[in-house]
């Protein structure tokens, strides 16, 4: 039974871990709504609005996870609550001064759930393996963005032109797509 206690985490830092997990619901839903209240996505960002609602889901779905009181889980916990923090930085970053502000908050909150969690088990291993979630987690945010970045589909009819956030310029035309290589 006192083994079990010493395992288990103190009140404050579930908090700390549910916190962002509702955040990240609210401005995943925030940022769907605020996207189709502008008229929906761009031809190039088309893809981009769901992979960053997906991805703060993703997030705050981890952080659920972390929450679950099993000796496999237990032990992931670090790497669970680093891979998290790690994406939310990275996406907050990113995403500047429109959600990203939103994003830090909860990102501070699972950092503050992070160090609780890597103090608790300092270890070799702890650290590797909060090392090799933040890693993952930023790594699948960057291949990510640069798919979906890349992707641009065309409307069926009328004009449209841009360039997409990796500087592809493209050119659609009654559902052609003509892409633009600098050289």
């Amino acid at each position: 039974m006192v083994a079990a206690r010493r395992d288990s985490e103190g009140w404050a830092t579930r908090a700390l871990v549910a916190v962002p997990v509702v955040a990240l619901v609210a401005i995943a839903a925030g940022y769907i709504a605020i996207v189709q209240s502008q008229g929906g996505p761009a031809p190039s960002d088309v893809f981009t609005v769901p992979f960053v609602a997906g991805y703060l889901l993703l997030m705050g779905a981890i952080l659920a996870l972390s929450l679950i009181e099993r000796p496999t889980i237990r032990s992931l916990r670090p790497a669970l609550r680093a891979a998290a923090s790690a994406g939310l930085v990275a996406l907050g970053i990113l995403a500047g001064f429109s959600i990203g502000p939103a994003i830090m908050i909860a990102a501070l909150f699972a950092i503050a759930a992070t160090v609780l969690s890597i103090t608790s088990a300092l270890r070799r291993a702890t650290l590797i393996g909060a090392s090799v979630g933040a890693l993952l987690s930023v790594g699948s945010l960057i291949f990510g963005l640069e798919v979906v970045w890349n992707i641009i589909i065309c409307p069926p009819t009328g004009q449209s032109s841009g360039t997409t956030a990796t500087g592809i310029n493209y050119d659609c035309e009654d559902g052609y797509l003509t892409v633009h290589y600098s050289q």
